[in-house]
């Protein structure tokens, strides 16, 4: 009795399934029935779902301005912006710009708005002395 296989009150797993026999199942009777493939089931869906909207998401980046494409690829990469600022070469502050202007992408992408242009970086002002001699 302890051997499951062994046991006479056993349903058997088959693919067609008559009326008559009640001690065969299917799979769709062990899908309708068990909660834990359906969350199983639901899980896959969604992982699915994701890897599909962000290949959109990708797409779209590429499309409006595929400068900060390295920036979204380190992040899918390491999992947190905080260890992907180190990968893409880039400065610190070049990647804090590259990922803000992806999150701008990202609000136009969920609401479907305009995409904005991007600002052209700012250039240092240079600072001249001016010295006086006195006379």
């Amino acid at each position: 009795m302890r051997n499951p296989l062994c046991r006479l009150g056993n349903l058997s797993l088959i693919g067609d399934c008559e009326d008559t026999d009640r001690n065969h199942v299917d799979d769709e009777f062990c899908h309708g029935h068990s909660e834990h493939l359906r969350r199983k089931c639901q899980q896959q869906e969604r992982i699915r779902d994701a890897r599909h909207a962000l290949a959109e998401f990708s797409e779209f980046v590429k499309r409006e301005d595929s400068s900060v494409l390295p920036a979204m690829e380190a992040i899918a990469a390491v999992g947190t912006s905080g260890a992907a600022a180190e990968l893409p070469g880039k400065t610190k502050t070049d990647f804090c710009h590259m990922r803000s202007r992806l999150r701008q992408l990202g609000k136009c992408y969920q609401t479907g708005g305009r995409v904005p242009r991007r600002r052209r970086p700012y250039k240092r002002r240079l600072t001249t002395r001016i010295s006086f001699r006195i006379r």
